[in-house]
């Protein structure tokens, strides 16, 4: 799971587009046959993508969520599924 952590709005403001990047853009969320994971301490969410291969894919546990299981306090979720094309 990559991490972003957060800073204070006087250090963004001295950020150039390189450390914007590194420290706020969230890329490379789908990965055929990966569930790839994004913890954001700014907003104190997860964001993820899962592109299922030719196996069927697991949701991971990050030691972040200290849950039993990935869901487990889960207050608010989206998802967006889409289809590959035929």
């Amino acid at each position: 799971m990559d991490t972003k952590y957060a800073v204070s709005p006087a250090q963004a403001a001295a950020f150039d587009t390189e450390q914007l990047r590194q420290h706020f853009l969230i890329g490379s969320l789908m990965q055929a046959g990966q569930v790839q994971l994004a913890y954001t301490f700014d907003d104190r969410m997860i964001a993820g993508g899962a592109q299922p291969g030719t196996q069927p894919l697991a949701l991971p546990n990050p030691a972040h969520l200290r849950a039993a299981f990935f869901w487990k306090g889960v207050k608010w979720a989206s998802s967006t599924w889409v289809a590959p094309a035929p």
